[in-house]
């Protein structure tokens, strides 16, 4: 009954949700218009570049982590429409989450699909969640959501396997978390943690190299 409630809020809150593609967000309980505005910026000025009609200017992605709006320009380029592009960008988001809980299900031999359902449902459709994405839009978060799911992912797979070249993906991963969202960096850290602490030395080396290379790559943003 849990997972019924659960779904038909999830789906009705996703689907009220296509509203912005009309009606543009100008409540202000939203943080989608800001995020949009970046997208708009990208496109406009380009990375790092001075933004001088917002306020007094500003730097783009100074303060800020340009990852979901990396993730969302091919798209935006592809449909033309910047409200469309952030929901399309937003349902991805939510189909590569059903993916990672799946792999992560896969990985802890759950094979009933009511429960992996319900494990969705609970990391993705909680009422806090459906407040912060469906309702302000604050998609970053849930990009960053989605990338701590495949660093569990990635955690749980090399806990009963040898380390080896496949950890590459990890780097990459924890790249994307770093430039995408802080407070999901340090949140999947914590999983990291416990897959570097159950591993032998030389496998323990393997994971700080493959988390050093992530972290360079994320330089290009990090220094500025």
């Amino acid at each position: 009954f849990g997972i019924i409630l659960l779904g038909l809020n999830f789906l009705h809150r996703l689907i009220d949700a296509s509203k912005w593609i009309k009606y543009f967000p100008l409540d202000i309980t939203n943080d989608l218009s800001d995020y949009v505005s970046l997208l708009h910026f990208f496109d406009v000025y380009g990375y790092l570049a001075n933004v001088p009609n917002w306020y007094n200017g500003f730097i783009l992605f100074n303060t800020y982590p340009p990852g979901w709006v990396f993730f969302t320009y091919p798209i935006y380029k592809l449909l033309g429409n910047l409200i469309l592009a952030s929901y399309v960008s937003m349902v991805l988001l939510y189909i590569l989450g059903g993916v990672g809980i799946y792999l992560i299900c896969k990985e802890l031999r759950i094979t009933n699909k009511i429960k992996q359902i319900l494990f969705f449902l609970l990391v993705f459709a909680s009422p806090m969640l459906i407040g912060g994405i469906l309702k302000q839009g604050r998609l970053p978060s849930l990009l960053g959501l989605v990338l701590v799911v495949y660093i569990v992912y990635t955690s749980l797979y090399f806990k009963e396997r040898k380390v080896d070249w496949k950890i590459i993906f990890l780097g990459l991963t924890f790249f994307i978390l770093l430039i995408s969202h802080q407070a999901e960096s340090i949140l999947a850290s914590i999983f990291l943690l416990g897959l570097f602490l159950v591993k032998n030395n030389v496998e323990r080396v393997k994971i700080i190299l493959s988390l050093l290379f992530g972290f360079i790559l994320s330089l290009f943003w990090v220094i500025p």
